[in-house]
This record gives C-alpha cells, structure tokens and sequence, in this order.
C-alpha cells in the first residue's frame, strides 16, 4: 500500500505543474539534475478547523501591515487572499515545521478544486486539504 501511495506522490509530482493552472507552487528547478524522484517525508490531511487554527496562528506570528509574508503569494495589505493562497501556505509551513529534511515542499492530492485552473475562485477551505510533504534526494546520498 505504501509502494503504491508513494507512486501516485510521484505521478502528482510530475502533474503538479499542469493542476496549477497560471503558477507553479514548486521551486522552477526543485528536483532536477543528478536527483532520485521525491520521497514521500510525511502526510497530512487537514480539515477545516485545523486550517483555521493554522490561518490563526499564522496571523498573530506575522505582521501583515509591512510586506506580504511570501513574496509573489499574496498581498494581505490589499485584501488580495483567497482561501488557496492560504491552504497553499499553511501547507508549506507544516512542511517546513515538520519535516527533518530542509528541502520538504507539500504535493496536494485534493480536493479537486485545489488543483483546478480556477483555484483561486473554486477552492474553500471547508473542502479540507490532503497531500503528502515531499523531499527530494541526490543521488549520491540515498539511503
């Protein structure tokens, strides 16, 4: 079962450029030359109250009235947020926080609307968020 969940991360991988839709969440060259495919790090799937409690505690750790807190996310001094920048952010953090590897970078796998070309518009933080925090190793160092 593992095998084949760790396969289904690899294929999101590769689709995750063409789900996005106009943006690319992933580094432009994450991944890349003398590298084996991503390895799954750790799971998640995160329900609307726990996205909440992540949106909430992201907001008193930062302050928004200065610059946006990822530069090209998003813009809260112009109420330019939508429910995927912050799910998208969310994910990253946990990602970061979680992961032993420095280079952990979230996949999402659903909803749907998450992946769709319309995200920004479709997506709604009641719809949850399931994907997986994915490292990616050199060759050379494989375990």
């Amino acid at each position: 079962m593992r095998v084949i969940l760790q396969s289904m991360f690899r294929v999101a991988v590769l689709l995750c450029p063409l789900a996005a839709g106009a943006h690319d969440t992933l580094p432009e060259d994450w991944c890349q030359d003398g590298h084996l495919p991503p390895a799954v790090a750790r799971e998640f799937n995160f329900d609307e109250d726990e996205l909440m409690a992540r949106i909430r505690a992201f907001e008193e750790t930062h302050d928004h009235s200065r610059k946006p807190p990822q530069p090209g996310l998003f813009d809260s001094r112009c109420g330019i947020v939508d429910m995927w920048s912050w799910a998208d952010l969310i994910a990253a953090g946990y990602c970061a926080e979680t992961s032993e590897e420095a280079n952990a970078m979230p996949i999402i796998l659903d909803p749907p609307s998450f992946l769709d070309t319309e995200h920004h518009r479709e997506y709604r933080l009641s719809e949850g968020l399931r994907g997986a925090c994915v490292v990616c190793e050199k060759k050379d160092s494989a375990r």
